[in-house]
């Protein structure tokens, strides 16, 4: 973190060598979802970065939950994917606006990877899910 953005890295347990027709070893054969998720026990927000197989190409999302339905807001960070790592940058003033956050606030991150059916329902055991860390704004 820095003054302006959040950055959060995404690392996959994969070394299939890379080159320029295959850059990364991220899944690109499903509809894929690689998100970080930080909570403070009253907001949910979500930075994902997915995959949409049909389209053939990487969308950013930034969201939060509100009356238990994600509002998610389109290309609203920058990436970098190579090899099996992904960096994501996203704004820190409007994630700390979504997580209503003041002066040293505490939340709770943790990370997720998976895939979508065709229509785009999640696949139940198609991904990870990292155990809760801990982080003060």
């Amino acid at each position: 973190m820095d003054s302006n953005k959040f950055y959060a890295r995404i690392d996959i347990n994969d070394s299939t060598p890379t080159s320029f027709f295959h850059p990364s070893n991220f899944d690109t054969d499903h509809n894929s979802r690689y998100t970080v998720f930080l909570e403070n026990g009253r907001v949910w927000v979500v930075l994902e970065i997915v995959y949409d197989s049909r389209g053939g190409r990487w969308t950013m999302h930034l969201g939060k939950e509100v009356d238990g339905k994600w509002v998610m807001d389109q290309n609203s960070g920058s990436y970098a994917i190579k090899g099996s790592s992904l960096e994501m940058a996203y704004p820190l003033d409007r994630l700390k606006d979504y997580l209503a956050v003041g002066r040293s606030t505490s939340v709770n991150v943790y990370a997720t990877s998976g895939y979508s059916d065709g229509n785009w329902k999640w696949v139940e055991g198609a991904g990870d899910k990292t155990l809760p860390k801990f982080l003060r704004f």
